[in-house]
């Protein structure tokens, strides 16, 4: 499984603006574009990047740790469009894939 260049790049906004709207904003799309890019994202790896309050938005541990995979080289950061090359991609997937584990009910 590879990681859609629009999800990776949407996940990047929203770590980045530390807001979905803004995010939104900045790549020139909707909100609700944004919003399902990063839901898909959580969904085909089964993890959680952001946790939603209320109208607001908080990264977690997992979405940091990918956001800096994102934000690559110190050059990288001068140049926006760069989070989402395909070697940022592939650290990405790298990343998330050990990372997913399949969902066991506790009971016996």
């Amino acid at each position: 499984m590879s990681i859609n260049h629009a999800q990776l790049r949407a996940f990047h906004a929203v770590a980045s603006e530390g807001s979905f709207t803004r995010a939104a904003a900045a790549l020139r799309v909707t909100q609700p574009t944004i919003s399902a890019e990063v839901k898909e994202l959580e969904d085909a790896y089964a993890v959680k990047l952001f946790e939603r309050i209320g109208r607001g938005v908080e990264i977690t541990e997992l979405g940091k740790a990918l956001h800096e995979i994102t934000r690559g080289s110190s050059a990288s950061r001068r140049k926006p469009s760069s989070c989402c090359s395909p070697r940022a991609a592939s650290s990405a997937a790298s990343f998330a894939l050990p990372r997913t584990r399949p969902i066991t009910s506790s009971r016996s």
